[in-house]
This record gives C-alpha cells, structure tokens and sequence, in this order.
C-alpha cells in the first residue's frame, strides 16, 4: 500500500509534465507555422508587384491585393508601397497615395530570407507585420507590407489547451 501511495502521485505528476510539454510544443509549431506562412504570402505579394510597380499598373496591384486579401481571413491588411514610401494599393481604399503609417514593433519576430516579420500594434489590434522589398530586374521598385491577425492562432492555440 506504501508503495502504490508513492507511485500514484509521480504517475500523475508524469501525465500532467507530459501533457503540458506536448501542449508547449504543439503551440510553437503552430506559431512557427503562421510566421512562415506569413512570410510566403509576403513574398508571392512582392514578386507579384514588381511588375506591376515598373508598368504603373494600379488595376493590377489593386487586384493583387483584393485577391490576396479574399484568399485569407486571417490577413488583417496589405499595403504596396513605391520606393518614395507612398501606399500605390491597399486593402483600404482610402490609405492610396497617402505616405505609408510605420509603426514602431513590439517584438521583432525574425527574418525569413528579405521578409521581416514584428509584432505590432495597429489601429488597436496585435498583428504580425510582415515588410518584403519589391525588386524586379535587380532594381528596388518598393515594398509589400502585409499584416496577419493573430486572433486565428490565438483560437487555435486556446482549443489546444
């Protein structure tokens, strides 16, 4: 009976150490997981920009971001900046031509390749901010800022626990 007093309390202490380290570790995965997944949209954004940068094509860029934004409801907003920092397409219709709104970061999150990623606050809400330079043909032409809501790995990381 000492034996089994002694057992049953570290069995426990074992299913509630693994469970939890399994819990951290699935939470990390999914976080590492919505930063690079982030970064890849940051990146097919620019890449797809460039051209239409260089042609002065702003119906292109305006369909880029409007697909871009439908294609994710975890995107909270995207913005296509000309190297001068003005916004030539957005989400938001009324930030065109406007000098781009920096934000300072509240945590940088880390770089993936030449997309840089921070959490920011921006018009009240936390996002991770995603910045990619536009190039085309070697030359700088802009940059392509997207930001993703981390409501969705919040829920996501809630259902975990």
């Amino acid at each position: 009976m000492k034996l089994f007093g002694f057992l049953l309390p570290l069995v426990f202490l074992l299913i509630v150490s693994v469970t939890w380290v399994v819990t951290e570790v699935t939470k990390a995965t999914l976080r590492r997981n919505l930063l690079q997944r982030g970064a890849a949209v940051s990146r097919v954004v620019a890449l797809s920009a460039g051209h239409f940068l260089l042609a002065d094509d702003p119906l292109g860029l305006d369909r880029l971001v409007s697909e871009t934004r439908a294609s994710d409801p975890d995107i909270a907003f995207i913005a296509i900046r000309d190297a001068s920092d003005v916004v030539t397409a957005h989400d938001r219709v009324t930030e065109r031509g406007k000098p781009y709104r920096p934000v300072p970061p509240l945590l940088p999150l880390g770089t993936f390749g030449d997309t840089r990623a921070d959490e920011v606050e921006r018009d009240g809400r936390r996002l991770i901010e995603y910045t990619t330079p536009i190039s085309f043909a070697g030359r700088h032409v802009g940059i392509a800022s997207l930001g993703l809501s981390m409501e969705g790995l919040a829920t996501a990381q809630r259902s975990i626990e």
